[in-house]
């Protein structure tokens, strides 16, 4: 059933896309990565599991969600001590069936997206740390008409949520990418414009099926989004007051796919320069893991800081392979989860 609407999402944003995008081309400029300095690093932790969800940095905690010991939520507390680890997978009302999205909330609270159970968890830290294993609110999340399902979930504190990886598809609407939706699931706001592309197909593929990497600024005002694989698209936008707008897009890889002609898949060992690991947003700017070459072997990744023109300001080299990245403003460093080439999955902090 999935491929199916992966499939009919594909073909009707290459429809789409055609006639919204023509066949214009924009500059593709990537990020210069050849003399930056390496960054200064250290190991925080060895996290025992074999896949992590998200990480997230609080002031005296870093938030680990990943499937580990039979819990979902993982709190390493940064002045040292013990693990405290929460939230078992469960089907009742204060469980998560399957964790589909972990996002910060503020400075103390934190929620999470089941798509699976159609909900979303809010917690506080402090209670998490206490070893509270309550959700302090339960929401539920409707998948409204226009949309076939949700990806991610944005959720604010008065109710309103931005909804991401919505494909108008059920009711014969423009074609959704973002939308804010109230509190009684209607749409108050949407957003539908793809980035300039030469080729609608690959487009079709990064926006439908591709993993999205996104993040809003702490301040509530700004979202980043940036493509995983297949090439590198960042753009920026203002969110604030229930608007949508982009307010600036930077194409660093031009997406180049090889599809089978059937599926509209990729195909088995296509060629390709991979974009970013992961993104995160502070106020001020952009911290992201790039990668910018192709991928074999032991891929290693670089941090690059953006403003939020898409501009870059700093690069720095990792020397190793990182998948999440959360920004401590305090103590200007970041902390990432990296795959070592021993197969260890550590918490690394790099000092910025």
């Amino acid at each position: 059933m999935m491929k199916t609407i992966v499939r009919v999402a594909s073909v009707a944003l290459v429809s789409c896309l055609a006639v919204a995008c023509g066949r214009s081309r924009v500059e593709y400029r990537p990020v210069e990565t050849a003399d930056c300095p390496a960054v200064e690093k250290e190991e925080f932790v060895e996290v025992m599991a074999r896949s992590c969800r998200a990480l997230l940095d609080f002031d005296e905690y870093l938030l680990v969600a990943a499937n580990m010991d039979g819990y979902v939520f993982h709190l390493y507390p940064k002045a040292g001590g013990e693990k405290i680890s929460v939230g078992r997978v469960g089907r009742g009302p204060n469980e998560l069936v399957q964790v589909t999205d972990v996002r910060k909330y503020g400075d103390r609270e934190f929620y999470a997206y089941d798509a699976h159970a159609g909900k979303m968890l809010w917690y506080h830290i402090d209670s998490v740390a206490l070893g509270n294993a309550n959700p302090y609110r339960v929401e539920s999340v409707s998948v409204p008409d226009r949309f076939t399902t949700v990806y991610s979930v944005f959720g604010f504190g008065n109710g309103m949520r931005l909804y991401d990886g919505a494909v108008g598809l059920n009711s014969g609407l423009p074609l959704t990418r973002f939308a804010w939706v109230d509190g009684d699931g209607r749409v108050t706001e949407s957003y539908a414009e793809y980035p300039a592309a030469a080729d609608t197909t690959t487009m079709a593929w990064l926006y439908t099926v591709e993993p999205k990497l996104m993040a809003v600024s702490p301040d509530g005002e700004k979202m980043v989004v940036a493509n995983a694989v297949f090439g590198a698209i960042m753009e920026m936008f203002d969110i604030g007051k229930g608007k949508i707008k982009r307010s600036a897009a930077r194409y660093l890889i031009e997406p180049v796919i090889e599809f089978d002609e059937k599926s509209l898949r990729p195909k088995a060992g296509s060629d390709f320069v991979a974009g970013f690991a992961d993104v995160c947003a502070a106020d001020e700017a952009i911290y992201t893991l790039y990668y910018g070459e192709k991928i074999t072997g032991y891929p290693r990744n670089k941090i690059v800081v953006f403003d939020w023109n898409g501009e870059v300001k700093h690069v720095y080299d990792t020397g190793c392979f990182n998948d999440h990245i959360a920004y401590d403003r305090k103590e200007n460093c970041v902390y990432t989860v990296s795959l070592q080439e021993d197969g260890r999955l550590l918490i690394l902090k790099y000092r910025l």
